[in-house]
């Protein structure tokens, strides 16, 4: 039955035997009542006849030596991985596409080729039948290579002192993240040049340099029972991120996943708006900020006349510090033990609210430099909109401390654990 206050549920009356919509029922799945009117559009997730469950090849090679200092002992780690079959979604109903004549980076468009401004009716030409259409198939592009360095110094006889210090280079491709849990989202995330055509590039979760190091101290003031105090450090590299156009900038209904001209300076592209009837009108301001805004992207800048590359930037330097302290107490039978810790992670926001700051471009990794409108019929020139101090139309993102996994402020703040353990 339909509530008050609820959305209007279909459903079956046994008095008429028509649903609430006016259609007869049936529970023949081979025989369904067709409604008189309307129209249906289907969207279609399917798979690769050739498909296969994802798989790595992987490699690695490790060294321990105990050194005649004072026991420490030198560590070294090769770990290679390359992929045999990844994942990649296709996208098979955005029409023929078409590159423009003039086009300063080669990007497919699947806009109608012959509207005035080459913006107009997305996906144009594909089978109206049909919404979405993904096809999940493999790839064999991807890669990693992990270099890992170390001291270790356990604890010796009559010292309560240990410590580690170990470096970590990593450098790992990908075709795609594949951070989402459906094919529409799964294919958006995928950033790209031209759709369709799956390339590898700095993988979104690489860090490229991390730095870990440990500092233990353990003494037993009464009897077996130890209290300890242990400092982890984590430094490393900042998440990458990548620069795309806002909006949809090729035409293939998908908004945010196009990848972002660089222009190659003042006049390689134009600022301003189009009107239907292809009339050009200038914004300089609009220009003027952009370049302005550009003055301070010194990465960006190296590209200049080119698609800036899929996670080819990176977000800043990250100091945190943990710190945990532990004490062993009697159980209440004999041969029983116990255990309370106090955690508390990122001690350095504790001591100072400056401190221990996670700053990056979020779940998505990456920043709207700005919109495609569409090419001037005039010139052939791509036209942009440029909105200063916004990304996806709120401030920037950078300019705040943000957890990498969703635009809240968690993993900069510092935080306490609080745990106890009973042994016996």
């Amino acid at each position: 039955m339909n509530v008050p206050g609820q959305p209007v549920r279909n459903v079956f009356n046994p008095v008429t035997g028509l649903c609430t919509n006016g259609v007869q029922f049936s529970g023949d799945g081979l025989n369904q009542p067709i409604p008189a009117t309307g129209a249906g559009v289907r969207n279609v997730n399917a798979v690769s006849a050739d498909f296969e469950l994802p798989s790595v090849w992987k490699a690695n090679l490790a060294l321990d030596v105990e050194t005649p200092w004072n026991g420490i002992v030198a560590s070294a780690e090769l770990l290679m991985t390359d992929v045999k079959n990844g994942l990649f979604y296709r996208t098979l109903n955005v029409g023929p596409g078409f590159v423009p004549a003039n086009s300063p980076d080669g990007r497919v468009l699947y806009w109608n080729p012959n509207s005035v401004n080459k913006n107009a009716t997305a996906r144009f030409n594909n089978n109206s039948y049909f919404g979405d259409v993904y096809l999940l198939e493999n790839t064999n592009k991807g890669k990693g290579q992990q270099f890992t360095v170390s001291l270790t110094q356990p604890f010796m006889e009559g010292s309560d002192w240990s410590w580690s210090l170990a470096y970590t280079y990593t450098n790992a491709e990908e075709v795609s993240a594949l951070t989402s849990s459906t094919a529409g989202s799964g294919y958006g995330s995928q950033l790209g040049l031209n759709i369709n055509e799956p390339t590898s590039s700095t993988a979104r979760y690489e860090i490229r340099d991390r730095i870990a190091g440990t500092l233990n101290w353990d003494h037993k003031f009464f009897g077996d029972y130890s209290t300890s105090v242990g400092l982890f450090y984590e430094g490393r590299s900042g998440r990458p991120y990548s620069y795309i156009f806002s909006g949809d900038a090729n035409g293939d209904s998908r908004t945010f996943n196009d990848l972002f001209y660089v222009p190659a300076g003042p006049g390689d592209v134009l600022f301003g708006s189009l009107s239907t009837t292809g009339v050009f009108t200038a914004n300089a301001a609009m220009e003027q900020a952009f370049w302005n805004w550009m003055g301070t992207q010194t990465d960006l800048q190296a590209y200049r006349g080119q698609v800036a590359p899929e996670n080819g930037f990176r977000a800043n330097w990250v100091n945190t510090f943990d710190i945990r302290i532990s004490q062993e107490l009697p159980g209440f039978f004999k041969g029983h033990k116990s255990q309370i810790w106090f955690d508390i992670q990122n001690v350095g926001n504790l001591l100072n609210k400056d401190w221990g700051h996670v700053i990056d471009y979020g779940f998505n990794a990456n920043l709207a430099a700005a919109t495609l409108v569409g090419i001037d019929p005039a010139t052939g020139k791509y036209v942009y909109s440029y909105r200063s101090g916004t990304e996806f139309g709120q401030a920037t993102a950078e300019g705040i401390p943000t957890n990498a996994d969703g635009q809240t402020n968690g993993i900069s703040q510092w935080s306490m654990t609080i745990g106890v353990r009973y042994e016996f």
